[in-house]
């Protein structure tokens, strides 16, 4: 009875969530690397959206592979627990994803760091 409500809001809700966290992205990529304000290295750039795109990638298979629901909702309560218990889920998994994308960042800036004074000399 509920399926189509279920069918039109777990995919605007990942909508919202994966289209705001491109935006925290794209917004926080340069600080996040340690660039300039203006425009960075183009390898920082780079490094930055490979990571972007996989995140989006993972997201997007979870999304795809929860997208299908095997209970009945016969109620708009049920509909609402499974988006929350999905979402939540989805928060998990992009919070873990973020956490792997800042640690490589940083490796990567401290790398870049330690061989530009040597390239200067």
């Amino acid at each position: 009875m509920y399926r189509t409500d279920y069918y039109v809001a777990y995919p605007l809700l990942c909508g919202l969530l994966l289209g705001g966290l491109a935006f925290v992205l794209h917004r926080t990529a340069q600080v996040v690397s340690g660039d300039p304000p203006d425009d960075g290295p183009p390898t920082t750039k780079a490094v930055a959206r490979l990571l972007a795109v996989g995140l989006y990638a993972i997201c997007l298979g979870y999304v795809g592979m929860t997208f299908t629901a095997d209970i009945d909702f016969d109620r708009a309560m049920t509909v609402a627990n499974d988006l929350v218990a999905k979402a939540g889920f989805f928060f998990v998994l992009t919070g873990f994803l973020q956490v792997i994308n800042v640690l490589v960042l940083a490796v990567y800036r401290r790398r870049r760091d330690a061989v530009a004074p040597s390239a200067v000399l």
